[in-house]
């Protein structure tokens, strides 16, 4: 009776060690911590103007103090989390999911409607209004080589911050020319 209880602890051993082994080996479930009711919460407005507006919408790295892929991390697990866990609106933002698509930019993260008739025709503004100021930059330095005296040179769309309103006045010192930035327009005057 001895080595039959033995010989059945041996076997219950092996069975906890295989079972233990098989728990090892399966790779558990991603946790994303931006997958949260906390970030869900905080992107909810953006969604909403989103709702709202029917406009595409373009989020700064700089206005939200996150790099660029953490913007974007942030903004698609926060939106699956509703979609996936809200009651009330879980239908409504998944409508919403299969009209917008998320894509990241140089300064941000940029949600826009998916392939209607209103971006094709905005494709060419929408290009200024979301690239980032190399763009704009370029043309300006192209533009100064071969203007002459009153030459005018304008962009609508483009977004200017504190950091190249410092880059126009150095290269003010280099040329001389006159700026003016206001609601997303550059005017430059040679």
């Amino acid at each position: 009776m001895d080595n039959t209880n033995e010989a059945h602890k041996k076997e219950a051993t092996l069975e906890d060690h295989s079972d233990l082994l098989r728990k090892m080996r399966t790779k558990p479930a991603a946790r994303r911590s931006t997958y949260s009711p906390t970030n869900a919460y905080k992107i909810k407005p953006i969604l909403d103007k989103l709702l709202d507006g029917q406009k595409d919408i373009v989020i700064t790295a700089d206005d939200t103090g996150y790099t660029v892929n953490t913007l974007y991390v942030k903004l698609t697990d926060g939106f699956k989390f509703l979609v996936d866990n809200s009651t009330k609106y879980g239908p409504i933002y998944a409508d919403l999911r299969t009209q917008v698509s998320f894509r990241k930019t140089n300064t941000g993260v940029l949600i826009y409607y998916k392939d209607t008739t209103r971006n094709q025709i905005k494709a060419r503004e929408l290009q200024y209004e979301f690239a980032d100021s190399s763009v704009w930059k370029g043309e300006l330095l192209a533009w100064l080589q071969t203007a002459e005296e009153l030459d005018t040179f304008n962009r609508e769309n483009v977004r200017v911050d504190t950091k190249d309103t410092k880059w126009l006045e150095e290269q003010q010192k280099l040329v001389d020319f006159e700026f003016d930035t206001d609601n997303g327009v550059l005017n430059v005057v040679r």
